[in-house]
């Protein structure tokens, strides 16, 4: 240990402070059964994986130490640190002599603060910090450690969640689909409405709290009509980083009233062929169930009332998928609906296709098209999560959502780029190592509380 009575801003002396702290991290989850089944093996995972939570770049020195707080606000700070008292009980008795040396003396504290920025690793859900600089030889065994406890608690929906665990959540993480569906419909199952309730009071009553995400913002993602409106407003002189043009499809919402469907389409600016999808945009089976019409037979028979018309854009047969991790951005590419040829109501032998949008996408001879009739298709540029930056951006700050997806098809020309079906907590399936990633970002998402919470007390 070194003598207090030498400068505290020596670094090499910093260096063989022995200090320790605790802090533990607890989610607790909440999913409807269809997500359940899919996620409780990514939940098991998570709780065993290797968490190395980023470090946000503020430029304040002690903002890495104050994420180190317990989940109370505290009642007292110290004086140079502006850290709250109780973490004093995580550290050696030589440790808080020398920093209340240094407080004595106005000294500055930042050697002994970088000694706490660090990435995380774990085994088992245990966390363990030290230092991001490279240690020597000499001082590789002095570092500081920080041990970070990361528990995953199943939460049941249906009673308080205050019962369920031993001490407050730092995070809750949900997906109730189908209750958040039935809360935004005429005839709510009480139930339903009671577990949603839930989420929301826990919320209220546990401001330090992270819920991801708000039920409230979540409710408009059940709706296609209310996705599709929202995309036209907050895409409005938006582009990709490199300049292209974003927009949403244009649309109509047919009601129970279908008698004025062709002045409807024609007031849009529609014409065939168009892609029918049904308003509720999920917690149903129904809700991926979709139209293509090709001819003008199909438009009074085959559209159904209580849907979502937009046009059809021919994008050469890809689509790539976004998904969105708070700052985390990933892109992948995958098959989509063919090119149809601008003659197609000729071609076609068949009206309309329908389709399930979970199973592998008709094809031209789905249309009855011969496949040699086939257009040439184009790769269109790369897409990049640099390159889709502003537009994840955008629909952040739109639908107030940090997990979320998103579709783009650019269409063949290459002159425009749409987004299309925005989902919450999509399966991130193609993410690789995701029960990590997600670990990951919930570490951080709660550090992150953690640094306004402290910084709040100071106001």
């Amino acid at each position: 240990m070194p003598n207090c009575d030498d400068d505290i801003d020596s670094r090499a002396e910093l260096q063989d402070l022995e200090i320790e702290t605790n802090i533990s991290v607890v989610v607790g989850y909440a999913f409807g059964p269809k997500k359940m089944k899919s996620m409780e093996f990514v939940m098991a995972e998570a709780s065993r994986a290797e968490v190395i939570p980023e470090e946000e770049d503020s430029g304040d020195e002690n903002d890495h130490f104050k994420c180190l707080k317990v989940p109370q606000v505290p009642q007292t700070v110290f004086p140079v640190l502006g850290v709250e008292k109780n973490i004093q009980s995580s550290l050696t008795t030589e440790a808080l002599r020398c920093l209340e040396k240094a407080s004595n003396k106005n000294s500055t504290i930042n050697g002994f603060l970088k000694h706490f920025r660090s990435t995380c690793s774990s085994n088992g859900g245990s966390v363990t910090e030290t230092a991001s600089s490279t240690p020597t030889s000499a001082t590789t065994a002095s570092r500081p450690r920080l041990s970070i406890q990361i528990s995953f608690v199943p939460l049941d929906p249906n009673s308080p969640f205050e019962d369920q665990c031993g001490r407050d959540l730092d995070l809750i993480l949900h997906k109730l689909t189908e209750d958040i569906l039935s809360c935004t419909l005429g005839s709510c199952d009480p139930l339903a409405r009671a577990r949603v309730e839930r989420l929301s009071r826990y919320q209220r009553n546990h401001p330090n709290c992270c819920m991801l995400d708000d039920p409230t913002n979540v409710m408009t993602l059940m709706s296609r009509c209310d996705i599709a409106m929202k995309l036209n407003t907050c895409l409005k002189g938006v582009t990709t980083a490199s300049g292209m043009t974003v927009n949403a499809p244009k649309y109509i919402v047919v009601k129970e009233d279908t008698s004025q469907l062709r002045r409807q389409l024609s007031d849009a600016g529609l014409s065939l062929p168009l892609i029918v999808k049904p308003l509720v945009a999920a917690g149903t089976k129904q809700s991926h169930h979709m139209t293509i019409t090709v001819k003008e037979s199909a438009i009074l028979n085959g559209i159904p009332s209580n849907s979502l018309i937009q046009e059809y854009v021919n994008h050469n047969q890809r689509l790539y998928k976004v998904y969105v991790m708070g700052k985390k951005v990933h892109v992948y590419e995958r098959a989509s609906l063919p090119n149809l040829p601008s003659d197609v109501a000729e071609k076609a032998t068949k009206d309309l296709v329908k389709f399930d949008s979970q199973h592998p996408y008709p094809q031209l001879k789905d249309f009855g098209i011969p496949t040699s009739n086939k257009p040439p298709i184009s790769r269109s540029m790369p897409v990049t999560p640099d390159e889709v930056m502003p537009l994840v951006d955008s629909l952040k700050q739109a639908f107030g959502l940090e997990l979320f997806g998103f579709d783009i098809l650019i269409s063949s020309d290459h002159n425009e780029w749409l987004v299309v079906d925005v989902n919450y907590f999509p399966s991130y399936k193609e993410v690789p190592d995701f029960p990590r990633q997600l670990a990951n970002y919930l570490t951080q998402r709660v550090l992150k509380q953690r640094r306004q919470n402290m910084e709040s007390c100071y106001i």
